[in-house]
Protein backbone atom coordinates (compact mmCIF):
# COMPACT_ATOMS: atom_id res chain seq x y z
CA UNK A 1 0.00 0.00 0.00
CA UNK A 2 2.82 2.53 0.73
CA UNK A 3 4.51 2.14 -2.51
CA UNK A 4 1.50 2.21 -4.37
CA UNK A 5 0.93 6.01 -2.70
CA UNK A 6 4.37 6.67 -3.37
CA UNK A 7 3.66 5.78 -7.00
CA UNK A 8 1.02 7.99 -7.37
CA UNK A 9 2.65 10.60 -5.64
CA UNK A 10 5.80 10.05 -8.17
CA UNK A 11 3.79 10.31 -11.06
CA UNK A 12 1.86 13.44 -10.01
CA UNK A 13 5.16 15.57 -9.82
CA UNK A 14 6.27 14.19 -13.17
CA UNK A 15 3.15 15.32 -14.71
CA UNK A 16 3.30 18.84 -13.15
CA UNK A 17 6.75 19.32 -14.09
CA UNK A 18 6.19 17.70 -17.35
CA UNK A 19 2.72 18.14 -18.41
CA UNK A 20 2.37 21.07 -17.53
CA UNK A 21 5.24 22.73 -18.16
CA UNK A 22 5.68 24.54 -14.43
CA UNK A 23 7.79 27.50 -14.27
CA UNK A 24 9.00 30.34 -11.27
CA UNK A 25 9.62 34.02 -10.80
CA UNK A 26 12.50 35.34 -10.24
CA UNK A 27 14.49 38.91 -10.22
CA UNK A 28 17.57 40.92 -11.03
CA UNK A 29 18.17 44.52 -9.96
CA UNK A 30 20.84 47.28 -11.12
CA UNK A 31 21.30 50.45 -9.46
CA UNK A 32 23.45 53.30 -10.16
CA UNK A 33 23.74 56.29 -7.96
CA UNK A 34 24.50 59.87 -8.54
CA UNK A 35 26.08 61.51 -5.36
CA UNK A 36 24.71 64.49 -4.13
CA UNK A 37 25.95 68.03 -5.26
CA UNK A 38 24.44 71.85 -5.88
CA UNK A 39 21.25 71.89 -7.55
CA UNK A 40 20.80 72.46 -10.53
CA UNK A 41 21.72 69.87 -12.80
CA UNK A 42 20.92 67.34 -15.08
CA UNK A 43 22.90 63.36 -15.35
CA UNK A 44 23.14 61.14 -17.79
CA UNK A 45 23.19 57.09 -16.43
CA UNK A 46 23.07 53.68 -17.96
CA UNK A 47 21.31 50.86 -16.69
CA UNK A 48 21.62 47.75 -17.89
CA UNK A 49 18.78 46.05 -20.30
CA UNK A 50 17.09 42.39 -19.12
CA UNK A 51 18.93 39.20 -20.83
CA UNK A 52 16.44 37.31 -22.42
CA UNK A 53 18.00 34.22 -21.99
CA UNK A 54 17.32 34.51 -18.02
CA UNK A 55 13.43 33.92 -18.99
CA UNK A 56 10.29 35.63 -19.77
CA UNK A 57 9.94 39.08 -19.01
CA UNK A 58 6.83 40.04 -16.96
CA UNK A 59 7.06 43.46 -15.10
CA UNK A 60 10.17 46.07 -14.92
CA UNK A 61 9.81 48.29 -11.90
CA UNK A 62 11.41 51.61 -11.46
CA UNK A 63 12.66 52.93 -8.03
CA UNK A 64 13.84 56.06 -7.55
CA UNK A 65 15.49 57.19 -4.01
CA UNK A 66 16.24 61.55 -4.29
CA UNK A 67 18.03 63.36 -0.81
CA UNK A 68 17.91 67.31 -0.73
CA UNK A 69 20.18 68.80 1.72
CA UNK A 70 20.71 72.46 2.59
CA UNK A 71 22.37 74.91 4.91
CA UNK A 72 20.15 77.86 5.74
CA UNK A 73 21.19 81.48 7.06
CA UNK A 74 18.36 83.48 8.39
CA UNK A 75 18.53 87.16 10.04
CA UNK A 76 15.42 88.75 11.68
CA UNK A 77 15.68 92.66 10.63
CA UNK A 78 12.22 93.51 12.83
CA UNK A 79 12.29 95.27 16.15
CA UNK A 80 10.56 92.23 17.89
CA UNK A 81 10.80 88.81 18.47
CA UNK A 82 9.53 86.79 15.23
CA UNK A 83 8.42 83.29 14.62
CA UNK A 84 10.23 82.23 11.08
CA UNK A 85 9.28 79.35 8.52
CA UNK A 86 11.82 77.86 6.19
CA UNK A 87 10.82 75.22 3.53
CA UNK A 88 13.05 74.17 0.42
CA UNK A 89 13.20 70.98 -1.92
CA UNK A 90 14.26 69.45 -5.22
CA UNK A 91 12.23 68.50 -7.74
CA UNK A 92 14.55 64.88 -9.06
CA UNK A 93 12.97 63.57 -12.53
CA UNK A 94 13.79 60.84 -14.18
CA UNK A 95 13.08 60.65 -18.35
CA UNK A 96 13.68 58.02 -20.76
CA UNK A 97 13.74 59.95 -24.20
CA UNK A 98 11.66 62.65 -23.83
CA UNK A 99 9.10 61.17 -21.78
CA UNK A 100 8.96 61.29 -17.95
CA UNK A 101 9.37 57.79 -16.10
CA UNK A 102 8.61 59.61 -12.62
CA UNK A 103 9.90 62.03 -10.11
CA UNK A 104 9.95 62.86 -6.72
CA UNK A 105 10.36 65.96 -4.34
CA UNK A 106 12.02 65.61 -1.31
CA UNK A 107 10.66 68.62 1.00
CA UNK A 108 12.57 69.99 4.47
CA UNK A 109 9.94 72.25 6.50
CA UNK A 110 10.79 73.93 10.12
CA UNK A 111 9.61 76.90 12.52
CA UNK A 112 12.06 78.67 14.29
CA UNK A 113 12.07 81.20 16.82
CA UNK A 114 14.65 84.22 16.49
CA UNK A 115 14.45 87.62 18.76
CA UNK A 116 14.51 90.93 17.47
CA UNK A 117 17.37 91.77 15.35
CA UNK A 118 20.90 92.49 17.15
CA UNK A 119 21.91 95.28 15.17
CA UNK A 120 24.48 93.01 14.00
CA UNK A 121 23.81 91.38 10.17
CA UNK A 122 25.99 87.89 10.77
CA UNK A 123 23.30 84.91 10.68
CA UNK A 124 23.84 84.56 14.43
CA UNK A 125 23.95 86.47 17.66
CA UNK A 126 20.43 86.49 18.85
CA UNK A 127 18.16 87.41 15.81
CA UNK A 128 20.30 85.04 13.88
CA UNK A 129 21.11 81.58 12.84
CA UNK A 130 22.98 79.17 10.63
CA UNK A 131 21.25 75.69 10.17
CA UNK A 132 23.72 72.81 9.14
CA UNK A 133 22.36 69.47 7.84
CA UNK A 134 18.85 69.83 7.02
CA UNK A 135 17.82 66.86 5.06
CA UNK A 136 14.54 64.57 3.78
CA UNK A 137 14.91 62.00 1.37
CA UNK A 138 11.48 60.46 -0.44
CA UNK A 139 10.71 57.40 -3.07
CA UNK A 140 9.04 57.10 -5.90
CA UNK A 141 7.84 53.32 -7.60
CA UNK A 142 6.15 52.95 -10.94
CA UNK A 143 5.59 49.45 -12.60
CA UNK A 144 5.61 49.19 -16.59
CA UNK A 145 3.96 45.86 -17.22
CA UNK A 146 4.18 46.16 -20.92
CA UNK A 147 6.55 48.15 -23.39
CA UNK A 148 9.50 46.24 -22.30
CA UNK A 149 11.49 46.53 -26.15
CA UNK A 150 13.53 49.31 -24.97
CA UNK A 151 15.21 47.50 -21.97
CA UNK A 152 15.93 43.71 -23.47
CA UNK A 153 18.95 43.13 -24.81
CA UNK A 154 22.44 43.27 -24.55
CA UNK A 155 24.09 46.55 -23.15
CA UNK A 156 22.43 49.24 -21.35
CA UNK A 157 20.07 51.99 -21.63
CA UNK A 158 20.42 55.49 -20.88
CA UNK A 159 17.98 57.95 -18.61
CA UNK A 160 18.13 61.20 -18.10
CA UNK A 161 18.15 62.42 -14.53
CA UNK A 162 17.26 66.60 -13.40
CA UNK A 163 17.45 67.89 -10.28
CA UNK A 164 16.00 71.87 -9.61
CA UNK A 165 15.81 73.24 -6.14
CA UNK A 166 13.34 75.46 -4.65
CA UNK A 167 12.87 77.68 -1.01
CA UNK A 168 10.56 79.85 1.20
CA UNK A 169 11.24 81.84 4.43
CA UNK A 170 8.39 83.39 5.89
CA UNK A 171 8.19 85.52 9.16
CA UNK A 172 7.87 88.99 9.43
CA UNK A 173 8.07 91.86 6.67
CA UNK A 174 11.96 92.13 7.96
CA UNK A 175 13.50 89.17 7.50
CA UNK A 176 16.82 87.99 5.57
CA UNK A 177 17.54 84.22 4.59
CA UNK A 178 19.85 82.70 2.09
CA UNK A 179 19.57 78.54 0.93
CA UNK A 180 22.15 75.75 -0.17
CA UNK A 181 21.23 73.40 -1.59
CA UNK A 182 22.57 70.08 -2.65
CA UNK A 183 20.57 66.57 -4.60
CA UNK A 184 21.48 63.27 -4.98
CA UNK A 185 19.87 60.17 -5.90
CA UNK A 186 19.85 56.51 -6.82
CA UNK A 187 17.86 54.87 -9.45
CA UNK A 188 17.48 51.14 -9.61
CA UNK A 189 15.62 48.70 -12.45
CA UNK A 190 14.19 45.00 -11.49
CA UNK A 191 13.12 43.15 -13.63
CA UNK A 192 10.66 40.47 -12.77
CA UNK A 193 10.18 37.03 -14.98
CA UNK A 194 9.56 33.52 -15.01
CA UNK A 195 11.41 30.79 -15.96
CA UNK A 196 11.16 26.83 -16.80
CA UNK A 197 11.55 24.39 -13.77
CA UNK A 198 15.42 23.13 -13.35
CA UNK A 199 15.71 20.38 -15.91
CA UNK A 200 17.20 18.90 -13.05
CA UNK A 201 13.73 18.76 -11.68
CA UNK A 202 12.30 16.91 -14.42
CA UNK A 203 15.51 14.15 -13.98
CA UNK A 204 15.41 13.89 -10.25
CA UNK A 205 10.81 13.19 -10.66
CA UNK A 206 11.79 10.50 -13.81
CA UNK A 207 15.05 8.83 -11.92
CA UNK A 208 12.67 8.34 -8.54
CA UNK A 209 10.09 6.57 -10.88
CA UNK A 210 12.80 4.66 -12.38
CA UNK A 211 14.75 3.69 -9.57
CA UNK A 212 10.95 2.78 -7.70
CA UNK A 213 10.13 0.67 -10.43
CA UNK A 214 13.45 -1.25 -10.08
CA UNK A 215 13.21 -1.71 -6.60
CA UNK A 216 9.25 -2.90 -7.65
CA UNK A 217 10.56 -5.39 -10.53
CA UNK A 218 13.07 -6.90 -8.02
CA UNK A 219 10.50 -7.50 -5.53
CA UNK A 220 8.07 -9.71 -7.69
CA UNK A 221 10.63 -11.63 -9.28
Amino acid sequence: MRKSVLAVCLCCLLALVVSTGATYAASVSYSKTIAAEKTDWAKVIKLDKFDSSLGTLTSIVFDLEATVTATVGVENLASKDASVDILFGSLVDVKKGATSLLNTTPTYSATYSLAAYDTVFDWGGTSGAKYFGLTDTETKTITLNSGFGDYIGAGTFDLDVLASAFSKTTGTGNIASYYETEAGAKATVTYNYVVPEPASLVALATGLMGAFGFGLRRKLH
